[in-house]
């Protein structure tokens, strides 16, 4: 597989104002479920889902190329 474009600046930005925010909100989750003595299991399946979500967001934006193809 070939790649259009390389990870930039923007991506790294992109890639980890996810990981800070996510884990804001894991954290926001988890102790207030904690707080009022609930379940908090099917967070993680969300995050995941979003995870891989976000991941095929960013493969998309490289432009991967299957293949030889001329420009």
């Amino acid at each position: 597989m070939t790649w259009l474009y390389s990870l930039g600046t923007l991506e790294y930005v992109f890639i980890a104002l996810f990981i800070i925010l996510y884990g804001a909100y894991i954290f926001r989750v988890v102790s207030t479920a904690k707080h009022l003595k609930t379940g908090y299991a099917g967070v993680f399946v969300k995050v995941g889902l979003r995870t891989l979500l976000f991941a095929t967001i960013i493969i998309a934006l490289l432009g991967p190329s299957f293949g030889e193809s001329k420009r």
